[in-house]
């Protein structure tokens, strides 16, 4: 996929996190009292300020100009640096070796377990930003909280959704998106049988291979690890997963899918090599640019349910400041006042620019028109939130975590069966993987 996808962008730590996305997910948390930031020491004015991240995949101008906006209002000196996303988590490493370095930086999600101890405490910004908007949505809080303080700021979340043909769809009698994943089994036979498959990733795609994978399995019951962090693969709802999959994966998906990589199933979409798929929003705003005829019969669906409910996997973006911070004064102050401020006037316009392709990570937007696209396509964003989860489920957020995406294991434990590998098998398998990595640790 091109730049504009993100695929290069969601990768950190040589880890791809399924961040967006969010765990324990479903309506937002409850929201601590609001509490006041904590007092400014000394004036900001005067004084330069470091901005640490990746160049923004949407809208990079936007970003930069809204923060270099602020500071010169402030009399602050910015100096922002991006760097390539190869280079990204190298650079997080050397700061919090040398305990110097930016007074923010921006983390994905395993970047904020493995950045944890050289992170300020911010609850209080936190806890006073959340009672604006609603709280903050459960998912990205519990990656922030990190021993029981919240050491960064959940930014945004990055959107995914079924992206639809309604012409093939109507053509064998459907005509709305299903509501189950038994209902797209069902169509995906007819629809398989005409050419056009399901496109479910099953190939070393951190992002959309995961999302596929884990929105399944959260769907049945299934989870990778307990609360506690130990391994939960190993289920009578894990197993009824696989075996749903079997038919499923027979019955109604692309062989093609152990090959594609992040950019394998918008390809498919694209060339009109399958029916559907789950991926960012950007296959649709790419269309709309390159092929307006496709665009214009390609719906956008929302997380199918499975026996437990309807979960999606989505990634999300964090902010901190880091403890060696030599100006934290005006690193909070701009947390507050320009990225997160109170009438949600950078962030909303920002989520509308790109068309929902970024979430505000908040539960009281729903209403809010300032912060969601036009599209009446989109018209699932201000609630797609509600059903995402991120990796790791219903266990703590870690290394482990990371550890386990990188090494596809959850993936390979579905395209193990779907190459004929006994569920139960697949299993076994997948939980000494993780035990493995475990005992490494």
């Amino acid at each position: 996929m091109n730049r504009i996808t993100r695929r290069d962008f969601l990768k950190a730590s040589g880890v791809m996190i399924g961040a967006a996305a969010l765990a324990g997910c479903g309506q937002p948390a409850p929201t601590a009292a609001p509490q006041a930031a904590a007092p400014v020491v000394k004036s900001i004015k005067g004084t330069k300020l470091t901005y640490f991240g990746g160049n923004p995949a949407v809208g990079p101008e936007e970003w930069r100009k809204n923060i270099t906006d602020w500071c010169t209002g402030q009399g602050v000196e910015a100096s922002i640096e991006y760097v390539a996303q190869a280079e990204w988590s190298a650079k997080l490493a050397t700061m919090a070796e040398t305990k110097q370095g930016a007074d923010i930086v921006e983390l994905f999600s395993n970047d904020v377990a493995i950045n944890a101890p050289v992170l300020m405490d911010i609850t209080d910004l936190a806890n006073e930003i959340a009672s604006w908007n609603g709280g903050w949505f459960e998912g990205p809080k519990s990656v922030a909280m990190q021993g029981g303080k919240m050491v960064a700021l959940p930014m945004y979340i990055y959107a995914q959704y079924w992206h639809w043909r309604t012409d093939l769809f109507k053509e064998v009698g459907v005509e709305k998106w299903p509501e189950t994943w038994e209902d797209l089994h069902k169509v995906g036979k007819d629809l398989k049988a005409k050419g056009s498959p399901v496109g479910f990733v099953l190939g070393h795609a951190g992002t959309d291979g995961n999302c596929h994978v884990l929105s399944l399995l959260w769907s049945f019951g299934g989870k990778e690890f307990n609360p506690d962090g130990t391994v939960a693969l190993d289920s009578p709802e894990t197993l009824a997963c696989l075996e749903f999959f079997k038919d499923f994966y027979k019955d109604a998906c692309s062989e093609d899918s152990f090959s594609w990589t992040e950019a394998g199933n918008n390809q498919a979409y694209n060339s009109k090599q399958v029916s559907c798929t789950n991926n960012a929003v950007s296959i649709y705003t790419g269309l709309l640019k390159n092929d307006p005829a496709l665009a214009e019969i390609t719906g956008l669906g929302g997380a199918l349910k499975g026996p437990a409910g309807a979960f999606q996997m989505m990634n999300s973006l964090y902010i901190g400041i880091p403890a060696y911070s030599k100006n934290p004064d005006a690193a909070r102050a701009l947390l507050r006042d320009c990225i997160f401020d109170q009438k949600m006037s950078f962030l909303g316009n920002y989520s509308k620019l790109t068309n929902a392709y970024i979430l505000p990570p908040f539960g009281g937007l729903e209403k809010n028109p300032a912060v969601w696209p036009t599209d009446p396509k989109l018209a699932s964003a201000p609630t797609l939130g509600k059903n995402a989860r991120v990796p790791g489920y219903a266990g703590p957020f870690t290394k482990i975590v990371g550890q386990s995406m990188n090494k596809y294991i959850v993936i390979d434990m579905f395209a193990k069966v779907a190459q004929g590998t006994a569920p139960k098998d697949a299993i076994s398998w997948a939980v000494n993987e993780v035990n493995v990595l475990i005992k490494g640790a």
